[in-house]
């Protein structure tokens, strides 16, 4: 089981043919991905970015949305919100990625994620994704 945050759920789908590789090889290795409840308005704007860019069709994006459910075994709802909070501030995060950082932490999981600034101050459980798995 992993904690995954957006930037890996958008490789997934869109990202470069690379860390798209990277992102399937992920999900083949360890299918038990969970996130923080926040994950379905993070995907959808990402898509919704991806669409703008040109990067993904409408009909893929919606297709995407819907797929992402099945992806994530477990959608963690109630968080510690002071936990939270700390994280946020100690480690200069926003509140969303701290969420993510949390989840790993209270599950004594790995979070993978493309997030400099995560993977910069959250070395203790972040993973960063590679080109290839």
């Amino acid at each position: 089981m992993i904690v995954v945050d957006c930037t890996v759920l958008g490789d997934f789908w869109a990202g470069e043919p690379s860390v798209r590789l990277a992102a399937h090889r992920l999900l083949a290795k360890d299918d038990e991905w969970i996130s923080v409840g926040l994950w379905r308005f993070e995907i959808g704007n990402v898509f919704l970015k991806y669409v703008r860019a040109g990067r993904l069709a409408e009909v893929e994006m919606q297709q995407a949305l819907l797929e992402s459910r099945r992806l994530i075994s477990e959608t963690v709802e109630e968080i510690d919100f002071e936990a939270v909070w700390l994280i946020a501030i100690e480690k200069k995060l926003s509140y969303y990625d701290a969420a993510y950082v949390w989840l790993a932490k209270s599950r004594n999981l790995p979070l993978y994620t493309r997030d400099s600034r995560i993977l910069r101050e959250c070395r203790e459980v972040a993973v960063a994704m590679p080109n290839e798995i």
